[in-house]
């Protein structure tokens, strides 16, 4: 029996697996027809070629067909309809449409992520470029004050520039000049040299000054005057060196391209007494002109134009002058009264609007009559005992300690800054009623007006403090002066003589004329129109004209010719000057000028001297610094001292040192 059960179970064994090779070898079959049937049918590629997929697959065109995946598939049952062809095509195109999806959302994503990028980097940029120009802010701002404290430094040590002056006043600094005149006298008296050196700090200020537009168009609008002033500067020393030379004075020279000399003078007397509203009306009009080719000399309208730019920059700059003039004296306002005691009389005379209930207790206020005022103040016993006089006694009475003690102190320093505020609020005012009468003055006069106007707030000008360079004489303090300690006229016993004077020649004519009972006293004066005589500018104050050298060469001493050659030189020396100093203009003419070596007070070692040249009215003192050696006095070397002509020629050599053994 168990032989038998065991032949059954080997007899179903291999009948079962009779069977698995029979089915094995149809679905192989079957198989292999399904997969010739596929790589007949179409390729597996999905838009690629053998060359050029992402795959790396050099024999992607060829069909590849999962023989062993076909043969489960068709022994776990799968119906063979689908493993055809036209199936797999199906199955194919959906991959194709899926794998063109995935394509395009990885497109889309790589643009999504560009323009994130695109997006990250704008941000960046513009952080970065806001970043740059707030560390270029900063650093302007800094360049700028870091000016500022050079300026102030200058100041306080004496050696101010003149647009040092300028900026402290454009930036209203404490020490607020209200005397300085417009700022464009201060190109006034300058040399070619002065012109060039201000010119470069008014370029430093105007690319500092970008921040504030009205401080921007302050300088925009100075260095345009300047720029003018310079070619009028270099025009003129053009003119003094040609005659000197005794050479023709060609008409560019003379005069402006496109202008006459005389219609230089009337422009000038027609533009200045403008405003800046009317100079850009007039400005307008000829800007219309010139661009509609109807003008018939477009030469002497371009010319016109360019003064007019010029007047232009000037009237602005009276502008913004008296803008910082008005600023300064508002925000000083409400010093003065509190420092001289108005505001309590203020108070007192607003009518009680904000009384105090106190009131009725206050005493009365003081008598506004002089002699009772006078009075009441004798009735004090302090002031009682100050205005006590001794003949015999040489100087006022001490005062004890207990009688100043209820008094205030005021410092000199306080005393003579209020003062100053007080006298320069005077001035403002005064200044104020001026221009309103200038403005109904003709307009020929206006210029001439102008200068007046300018003398009367700065009296020395032109004959300022000695020491003090020309170019800052028109805008020199002179608070060190006795009349600012005081508060005295210097000037009293001269007016006095005057009125003297002037009472013994009414009385000397009265005699002369005689007794005359019907005469009486004439005085109604004719008025003139305001005029500029030829004479008003030659005879102003200033600084003489010159054209030096300086006369350098090689001393071959022994050492020198020892350790160098013609080829490699020694250091030039200075050998001698020669000055022309111009004085055509000369009051007195008869009495030559005269020069005198002064002691430099820079020079420690003593290697350099002050040449200073003295001529009289109305020419300043110059004076340059030279070396100090001694001078070779013969002719036969070189030494000529002269006045000719209104020229005064200086030409000297320094001796030679011969060493000996």
């Amino acid at each position: 029996e168990k032989k038998e059960k065991k032949e059954k179970h080997h007899s179903r064994k291999r009948d079962r697996e009779r069977e698995e090779a029979d089915d094995r070898r149809a679905a192989e079959k079957l198989a292999k027809r399904v997969a010739k049937q596929l790589k007949k049918d179409g390729t597996a590629m999905a838009g690629y070629t053998d060359e050029e997929n992402p795959f790396g697959d050099t024999s992607l065109s060829e069909k590849f067909v999962w023989s062993k995946k076909l043969e489960k598939q068709i022994r776990d049952g799968t119906d063979v309809r689908e493993l055809t062809g036209e199936a797999e095509k199906l199955r194919q195109q959906e991959r194709l449409a899926e794998i063109a999806k995935v394509k395009k959302r990885r497109q889309e994503r790589e643009e999504e992520k560009a323009r994130m990028e695109e997006e990250v980097a704008i941000i960046e940029r513009q952080r970065a470029l806001a970043d740059a120009q707030a560390l270029e802010k900063k650093e302007e701002e800094f360049h700028l004050e870091q000016a500022k404290v050079r300026s102030s430094i200058r100041l306080k040590e004496g050696r101010a520039k003149p647009v040092d002056l300028l900026a402290q006043n454009l930036h209203l600094g404490e020490d607020f000049r209200m005397r300085l005149p417009y700022p464009y006298h201060i190109f006034d008296n300058m040399t070619l040299d002065d012109m060039k050196d201000i010119q470069a700090d008014i370029q430093t200020y105007q690319e500092l000054a970008i921040q504030d537009q009205e401080h921007k168009e302050f300088w925009d609008c100075l260095m345009t005057v300047c720029e003018a002033r310079l070619v009028e500067v270099a025009r003129e020393e053009a003119m003094d060196r040609a005659h000197v030379k005794g050479e023709a004075v060609s008409e560019e020279l003379s005069h402006e391209a496109g202008l006459h000399a005389t219609i230089e003078k009337d422009l000038e007397g027609l533009m200045s007494n403008k405003s800046h509203g009317e100079l850009q009306e007039m400005a307008g009009g000829i800007k219309v002109q010139l661009e509609s080719g109807e003008c018939a000399d477009p030469e002497y309208w371009e010319a016109v134009r360019r003064r007019l730019n010029v007047h232009l920059a000037m009237a602005r700059l009276r502008d913004i002058h008296r803008s910082l003039q008005e600023r300064y004296l508002a925000s000083r306002e409400g010093d003065v009264p509190q420092q001289m005691g108005w505001e309590d009389d203020a108070e007192a005379d607003d009518g009680g609007v904000a009384a105090d209930p106190n009131a009725e207790a206050m005493p009365p206020p003081a008598a506004r009559d002089p002699e009772q005022q006078q009075q009441q103040l004798a009735a004090t016993p302090l002031v009682r005992q100050r205005l006590t006089y001794d003949p015999e006694s040489m100087s006022p009475p001490r005062l004890s300690e207990a009688d100043c003690r209820s008094e205030d102190v005021v410092d000199e320093e306080d005393d003579m800054q209020l003062m100053l505020q007080l006298r320069a609020q005077v001035e403002y005012h005064a200044s104020g009623k001026f221009r309103a009468a200038r403005d109904m003055m003709p307009s020929g006069s206006s210029s001439d007006a102008d200068a007046v106007y300018q003398r009367m707030l700065n009296p020395h000008r032109g004959g300022g403090p000695v020491g003090v360079p020309v170019m800052l004489r028109n805008v020199a303090v002179t608070e060190d002066q006795p009349t600012f300690r005081s508060g005295k006229e210097p000037e009293l016993e001269e007016e006095k003589q005057e009125e003297a004077n002037a009472r013994q020649m009414a009385t000397s004519v009265s005699k002369m004329m005689g007794d005359d009972a019907g005469a009486a006293q004439f005085s109604v004066e004719y008025p003139l129109a305001s005029q500029v005589y030829w004479w008003h500018d030659k005879y102003r104050p200033r600084k003489p004209k010159y054209f030096n050298r300086v006369h350098t060469g090689y001393e071959w001493n022994k050492y020198n010719q020892t350790h160098y050659d013609h080829d490699n030189p020694p250091p030039k020396v200075v050998q001698g000057y020669k000055f022309n100093i111009f004085y055509p203009d000369l009051i007195e003419k008869k009495k030559a000028p005269t020069y005198k070596l002064e002691k430099d007070p820079a020079s420690r070692d003593g290697q350099t001297c002050i040449l200073r040249f003295s001529a009289g009215p109305p020419y300043e003192d110059i004076a340059f610094k030279i070396v100090n050696k001694e001078w070779e006095y013969a002719h036969k070397k070189g030494f000529k001292c002269s006045f000719e002509r209104g020229i005064m020629h200086l030409y000297f050599n320094f001796k030679r040192s011969r060493y000996r053994r």
